[in-house]
């Protein structure tokens, strides 16, 4: 049965994939890839007084904490509406060429610096292609990842907008073992799916052991514009709950060539048709 209901999910894959080739948004066939996305609305929030950053960041180029702007006497009664108050995120109020923060220095007092615009950005690696892999985050100047404990497609979606706008987000896992990263951030993300990045949801952070079941959190971003539906149907079977997979291409029914064909595939083409 399962050679029988099998080829739809792989003519889907490689239909999506002529989309995406034809129109240069992505390989085909790319192994391992990775795709870094630093915070570009950081690092572009140059425009002068013009320009003011309103991100998540909170972490300067030196590795240091920013303090609560609130902390610092009088500096939020001298930039009124340009995002300061009872947070701790960079900002760049006075129109600086990027955004700053205050923090305490070895000997306790109060400096400023500028902040790390890569804090937070994101990368896929050891995937099919740069849209697909595990997820790594960029904190404190150090690339690692995430536990799989909780991680769903709300948290997918988060990283999938930050890697580009118009992608569809599935969350999935990867093992631990094979991973070239060792260092592991956070123990869980709760993101509602509505975030601009990670930074914004809730986390846990690692603090040891191992992974739930050693499973660091994964994502596949499918551009939405790649998205074709082909239909599909089974044929010659005894019921309608088995066949051989039939789909709809070029105007005419044709069947799809079991290489590769598996038990992912044929749960493709039973959801595909409404069977559960």
């Amino acid at each position: 049965m399962t050679r029988l209901l099998s080829a739809a999910c792989l003519l889907l894959l490689a239909v999506s994939r002529c989309c995406r080739c034809r129109d240069g948004s992505s390989s085909s066939s790319s192994s391992s890839s990775s795709l870094a996305l630093p915070f570009t609305d950081c690092a572009q929030s140059r425009g002068g007084r013009a320009g003011h950053y309103r991100g998540s960041i909170d972490v300067t180029e030196s590795g240091a904490r920013c303090m609560n702007w609130t902390e610092v006497s009088g500096v939020c009664a001298r930039y009124p509406g340009k995002g300061l108050g009872e947070h701790n995120f960079c900002r760049n109020p006075d129109g600086r060429i990027r955004p700053w923060c205050f923090f305490r220095n070895g000997r306790g007092r109060i400096d400023w610096g500028y902040c790390d615009c890569k804090q937070g950005s994101v990368r896929l690696q050891g995937g099919r292609s740069k849209l697909d892999g595990t997820v790594e985050v960029y904190l404190n100047g150090v690339w690692g990842t995430i536990c799989s404990n909780d991680w769903d497609d709300n948290d997918a979606a988060v990283v999938c907008r930050q890697l580009g706008q118009g992608y569809k987000a599935r969350a999935r896992v990867s093992s631990v073992v094979r991973l070239p990263v060792s260092v592991v951030h956070w123990r869980t993300v709760g993101c509602s799916g509505d975030e601009a990045d990670l930074l914004q949801c809730s986390h846990s952070v690692w603090n040891g052991g191992e992974c739930s079941n050693r499973q660091a959190a994964a994502v596949t971003c499918t551009p939405a514009e790649a998205t074709v539906i082909v239909p599909v149907r089974l044929s010659g079977g005894p019921s309608v709950y088995e066949g051989r997979v039939e789909v709809y291409h070029a105007g005419q029914w044709g069947t799809v060539c079991d290489d590769q064909w598996d038990d992912s595939d044929a749960e493709v083409v039973c959801r595909q048709l409404g069977l559960g």
